[in-house]
């Protein structure tokens, strides 16, 4: 078996023969990979038709892709159960979302032994959130929410 390895990405598929080699990048939506071709501007077969343009993580995506969740769903979640990082996990970005979980979880356990001082740690985790409201755009691939 060889490995192609698309140029963009750096993403590798296996294949038999280099005459097997996808045409277009299956992560990236990239042309071959060889020196010259460039990217691929028509349309993707992957998630609709559409123009592939570049993401804010680097690589490229349809730009008719269809997000994770909506807006308004990710600023309701990120209010109410912000302090465990929900929010996070449905955008598609889930370290962020363990490091809120984590941070979360203990303030509140921490909190029962402390006497509530340790309450400051899920404040600081939701006020986290709140800064993910105003920054945070697009999901973890890149497709803006609406």
């Amino acid at each position: 078996m060889l490995q192609w390895k698309c140029e963009y990405c750096g993403h590798s598929v296996q294949v038999s023969d280099f005459s097997q080699a996808p045409a277009v990048c299956p992560l990236c939506m990239a042309g071959k990979g060889q020196k010259g071709e460039g990217m691929n501007t028509g349309t993707s077969s992957v998630g609709g038709v559409g123009p592939v343009t570049s993401s804010p993580m680097g690589g490229y995506v349809n730009a008719n892709a269809i997000p994770r969740c909506s807006r308004l769903v990710y600023i309701v979640l990120a209010i109410f159960l912000g302090w465990i990082g929900i929010h996070n996990f449905v955008a598609g970005y889930s370290n962020r979302g363990a490091w809120q979980l984590a941070l979360g979880l203990t303030g509140l356990i921490l909190s029962f032994c402390t006497f509530g001082i340790s309450t400051l740690l899920c404040i600081a985790v939701w006020i986290w959130s709140i800064v993910d409201i105003v920054q945070t755009t697009t999901d973890a691939e890149g497709v803006r929410m609406n």
